[in-house]
């Protein structure tokens, strides 16, 4: 199974921004290390594991089920990291985490976003579970960010708002837990502060269509069957 996990180049070469995101090792360490400088994560106090958490998923980098890609600078500065968890039995993945570094704690977020790479470094993943037919993905954030991050990306036309569809699949209460592994994972195995949206991003039938139909699976594309 590992082996198919490594089919892609740990380099994604998308575009400029996306040829400075790569996958992330143990190698990367010192580097990760100063992205959990921080005393909040997602605006709720650090939990007294956390940064243990990170970084065992940042040892598994690669050579598990687990996916952590991170954006650099100009000077080869780690300013954003993304992890993603690919489920066994399934075709799904999950974004689990994103850091961004301490440095744009008291940044607008839409600008923190950009300014961090955070999207390339989440779009890598994106890339990574496409690359190995894996269509449909979780993620999670705070209902409290939904109408913000929402109104982000109405205005900025990016390869998810191009390309996915995202709807709301539940939302876990603060102070509750799941039943769901995918939805603990998404939470850090742990209650939560703030209620959180678990939002799924599918991409978009058209699309689907063709990477069947390019592959010879169907000898139909999605206009022949609507149109």
């Amino acid at each position: 199974m590992g082996d198919r996990y490594q089919r892609t180049s740990n380099t994604i070469n998308k575009d400029i921004k996306m040829s400075q995101t790569r996958l992330l090792t143990i190698d990367d360490l010192d580097q990760f290390k100063e992205l959990l400088n921080r005393k909040y994560h997602a605006k709720e106090p650090k939990a007294d594991n956390s940064d243990e958490k990170f970084i065992s998923s940042l040892d598994k980098s690669g050579n598990s089920n687990t996916r952590v890609y991170g954006y650099f600078n100009d000077d080869n500065e780690l300013l954003s990291a993304s992890c993603q968890h690919l489920w066994r039995k399934m075709p799904y993945y999950t974004m689990t985490w994103g850091l961004i570094h301490p440095k744009f704690l008291n940044t607008p977020f839409s600008k923190s976003v950009t300014n961090s790479g955070a999207r390339y470094s989440f779009d890598a993943a994106v890339y990574y579970g496409e690359s190995i037919d894996r269509y449909t993905f979780f993620y999670g954030m705070t209902l409290r960010n939904l109408k913000t991050r929402r109104d982000l990306w109405l205005k900025e036309k990016t390869y998810l708002t191009e390309n996915y569809e995202r709807n709301i699949e539940t939302i876990i209460k603060a102070g509750k837990d799941t039943e769901y592994e995918p939805w603990k994972q998404i939470i850090g195995f742990q209650p939560r502060q703030q209620d959180i949206v678990i939002k799924i991003c599918r991409l978009k039938p058209k699309i689907v269509y063709k990477k069947l139909y390019d592959k010879g699976l169907i000898d139909m594309t999605y206009d022949h069957l609507y149109g």
